[in-house]
């Protein structure tokens, strides 16, 4: 039966497949005129017939997806006729640093217009800040790249003469870089590394201060996504502190108007790029569910926030592995976070650990084949290592907030007392880090060619589907006995 859920659904997924057809194939927007048309063609002719309907329907916008890809063509990078070429433009975004250098990306104006976004390299000194106007002469220019995880970059201006005018005018991205810088010199004065770097890490997604060591340690157990701004971290995060103040007096409602704005706070702190906006949402979504007691029902919510950040950036869908995993993360607690709690629930719950636990796993299954598939690795003491690591994660950021925000505004031996906490943490999650990551069966890499990394993370998708499908069905049948002999 067609159901108007059900049919706006179709819609949905139908729009996610334009896109993602036309992300793979040559399609631009003549072809999505010629296919409305024929959807329009196919409404009228079937216009008593239900279903005809709703396949003219599924037609039409599954066009709209390929209309919006063609559009997105258009919106290109800055890309000058020749070099050396004259430029002009204020920096949108923190400037990341690497070795000696730090690269801003720039807004390009010319003749008072938005020509589109270049990044530029820069000395280290002085460093520039968002607002700040660069201008100056490119020699050499380096054509858009796209990262092996998809990101496609702007094109990159390696050798310059370049002048800085450093901004003075107040504006919100102004205050919001100066508070984040501010906060990570408290860190950076009142901790040492590695306590440090992780804490910046955790609080305002700052990893270029780590050592390659600390990464590899990170990345060997499985744990790398607790200090990366990304739906995954942030979506395990929310649902870990969830746990834990639903059992406190504040209730329901004040904890969610509480973490709310702790995820809004957190999001100021990091710069409010958007990969970080989006992952917000993303933990929001569930931090809404967990609230309503209906985090099941979350998946519709989060099936209209994917297509409506896939409409606002097609290249999304395919070639961001950060936004797959967020979606996966989050369908992972939404979807099989149901299904393990039964087979757990005679386990004690101390001070939310156990759905800490069940959050964790989930959120593991569910990205288990893009990692996989898209990064050639396979961890075998992730599971333990979240297990142990996630639930320090919370109390983590909460002390090293706390006394950040303190040793902002005060000194002496009190400020010292109260960073040690934070600090026994910090050692905590390294310590654990590193035994894991330093075990001989740590993690295998799994060498695949491009269409064996698609098969894998498909193949993936459709067993996990099936098994949790399966499982459901279970779970359904296994309550309606209950409820049939009670």
């Amino acid at each position: 039966m067609f159901t108007r859920y059900r049919i706006f659904r179709y819609a949905l997924g139908s729009f996610l497949i334009g896109v993602a057809v036309a992300s793979l194939l040559p399609l631009g927007i003549f072809e999505a005129y010629v296919g409305m048309l024929g959807a329009m063609c196919i409404g009228v002719l079937g216009r008593n017939i239900l279903f005809l309907r709703i396949t003219a329907l599924c037609v039409g916008i599954s066009m709209l997806g390929i209309l919006r890809v063609g559009i997105s063509a258009g919106e290109r990078f800055f890309l000058p006729e020749h070099t050396p070429f004259a430029f002009a433009g204020t920096v949108i975004a923190e400037p990341t640093l690497r070795g000696y250098f730090q690269t801003a990306s720039v807004d390009v104006i010319r003749e008072g217009e938005s020509r589109g976004i270049m990044r530029i390299r820069l000395p280290m000194i002085p460093e520039v800040r968002v607002t700040d106007v660069v201008q100056g002469t490119c020699t050499t220019l380096l054509p858009e790249w796209r990262a092996p995880g998809g990101r496609l970059f702007p094109p990159l201006c390696t050798q310059s003469t370049t002048e800085i005018q450093f901004s003075s005018r107040p504006s919100f991205w102004r205050i919001l870089a100066d508070v984040r810088h501010s906060f990570q010199d408290v860190i950076d004065r009142g901790l040492s590394p590695p306590a440090s770097d992780l804490l910046g890490g955790l609080l305002l997604g700052v990893q270029q201060t780590f050592s390659a060591t600390l990464k590899e340690d990170f990345r060997r157990s499985g744990v790398s996504h607790i200090v990366a701004v990304s739906g995954f971290n942030i979506t395990i995060i929310i649902a870990a502190l969830w746990s834990v103040f639903k059992r406190t007096p504040l209730g329901k409602r004040r904890s969610f108007w509480l973490l709310g704005g702790g995820v809004v706070l957190f999001v100021c702190l990091t710069g409010a790029a958007a990969a970080t906006v989006r992952a917000a949402v993303m933990g929001l979504l569930v931090l809404f569910g967990e609230s309503r007691g209906r985090l099941s029902q979350s998946g519709h919510a989060l099936f209209i926030a994917a297509a409506a950040m896939v409409a606002w950036d097609p290249a999304l869908l395919l070639f961001n592995v950060g936004f797959q995993l967020s979606i996966a993360a989050t369908a992972g607690l939404i979807g099989i976070s149901p299904i393990i709690e039964p087979y757990v629930r005679a386990l004690p719950s101390w001070a939310g650990l156990k759905d800490i636990g069940i959050q964790t796993l989930s959120a593991f299954i569910a990205t288990t084949p893009i990692i996989t598939g898209m990064f050639h690795t396979f961890s075998f003491v992730a599971i333990p290592a979240n297990l142990l690591i996630v639930p320090l994660v919370p109390m983590t950021m909460a002390a090293g907030f706390v006394w950040g925000v303190a040793a902002t505004v005060a000194h002496g031996w009190f400020i010292d007392l109260l960073a040690l906490p934070a600090v026994a943490l910090l050692n905590a999650i390294i310590a654990l880090a590193q035994f894991f990551s330093h075990l001989p069966f740590a993690q295998v890499s799994v060498s695949l060619s491009a269409p064996h990394s698609i098969a894998v993370v498909v193949g993936g998708y459709l067993l996990l589907g099936i098994v949790v499908m399966v499982a459901k069905r279970q779970l359904r049948l296994a309550n309606q006995e209950g409820t049939i002999a009670a």
